[in-house]
């Protein structure tokens, strides 16, 4: 079963710095295809031990960091952390980190560097920092690309200390090969992402079309062209299921079987409504790339909203975050530029007509007229219309 289709790990580097504006033919992306996998027992096992594996490793360094830096104010990188990786595994401890792959362990701290580079990157940006934290335990692993291996003839994936796993490949993943990372879900589903850097030819956007958009609970999205999509209320329309499934496994032994059972129901449950709310979120994301040549967007503090005890349930089921992601992503794909304006622009409260702003309107206010000009004016529209002209006001480089 097709449940995934192509996502996008990391974000898309390009070799060639003229892509921004327009001039290169050719685009250069890291782009991950996800896919189930069938381990054996064995293999799962092996499995269990890699993730338990780097996530130690991975805290083991950045404890180390820490100490060392309250104490000497010295900074650690990956040289210093794989110089001390050898001496960790002969630790009386740590001798059970000998049983796992040496290529997951090295991803581990390389993962670690990276977070504090883009750490360190932050602060002098002035951005929000955002320094590593420990790893509580995961149900994934990745794996570089000196330690796995994929065949494309055998559909298969052969990873250090497992083997060979079959692979559900419904498309070919071409390109170098950077990484693998290995998951497991909590329905008990396994998935492979395959991270390739491919070269790939400039989508050609002819389109002129230049939109503001304005996101939201009831419409998902409302465009400057009074375009609505609606949102489909994916964990809505299964609430009373899964409260039925979530009282079902409440009444079961703790330890029994009859509770894993239930456990496992609800996990599915939920898988699938995260899949299709995913599906909806590529689908417009590729629509709107594909069929305009700008989209300007809000900067919202989706976290600080999440505080709202009353909204926190409906707009964690809209993913914005995610969304916003997609376009950012895609926006490169098919050549589209996407533009954020500031989180503090009055863009409800302006009118886009004659620029008067109201200084209150509460939430319940879809429609107002502008005492100014006698203007009808949506909400949402009018937001987005804002949005946009902003924007194209806005005389800074296009993010990408």
């Amino acid at each position: 079963m097709k449940q995934f289709k192509e996502a996008i790990l990391e974000y898309p580097t390009t070799i060639d710095h003229s892509i921004a504006n327009n001039t290169s033919k050719n685009i250069v992306v890291q782009r991950a295809y996800k896919f189930r996998i069938y381990p054996n027992k064995t293999q799962q096992k092996q499995l269990y031990l890699e993730f338990a594996a780097s996530k130690t490793v991975y805290n083991y360094f950045l404890n180390q960091s820490i100490e060392l830096y309250k104490l000497e104010k010295k900074s650690s990188n990956y040289f210093d952390w794989a110089k001390k990786l050898t001496d960790l595994k002969k630790e009386k401890e740590f001798t059970w980190l000998q049983q796992a792959s040496s290529g997951c362990l090295q991803q581990s701290i390389k993962d670690l560097d990276k977070a504090y580079k883009n750490f360190f990157r932050n602060i002098k940006k002035g951005t929000k920092p955002g320094f590593p934290n420990f790893k509580k335990f995961n149900s994934s692993v990745r794996y570089s690309n000196v330690s796995c291996k994929y065949s494309k003839e055998k559909h298969k994936i052969q990873l250090s200390k497992c083997g060979w796993i079959n692979v559900v490949d419904y498309k070919n993943p071409h390109g170098k090969l950077m990484n693998m990372t290995v998951s497991k879900s909590k329905s008990g589903k396994w998935y492979v992402s395959i991270c390739v850097e491919q070269q790939t030819k400039k989508y050609d956007n002819n389109s002129n079309s230049e939109i503001g958009i304005d996101v939201g609970i009831k419409d998902f999205l409302v465009d400057s062209n009074g375009n609505k999509i609606s949102n489909p209320t994916f964990l809505k329309n299964q609430d009373r299921k899964i409260k039925r499934i979530q009282r079902q496994l409440s009444k079961k032994k703790i330890g029994s079987n009859n509770r894993k059972k239930a456990k496992l129901k609800l996990a599915k449950a939920h898988d699938k409504i995260q899949e299709q709310r995913k599906n909806f979120l590529h689908q417009n994301s590729t629509k709107l790339t594909k069929e305009n040549n700008f989209i300007a967007t809000e900067d919202l503090n989706v976290s600080g909203m999440l505080k709202n005890h009353k909204l926190a349930k409906s707009i964690q089921e809209v993913s914005w975050s995610e969304f916003f992601r997609m376009l950012t992503y895609k926006g490169v794909w098919y050549n589209c530029k996407i533009k954020k304006i500031g989180r503090f622009e009055p863009s409800s409260k302006t009118c886009n007509n004659c620029g008067y702003v109201k200084k209150e309107m509460s939430l319940k206010e879809r429609e107002w007229v502008c005492p100014q000009c006698n203007t009808k004016l949506d909400r949402d529209v009018n937001a987005a219309k804002n949005i946009l002209k902003i924007a194209l006001d806005i005389k800074e480089e296009v993010v990408i």
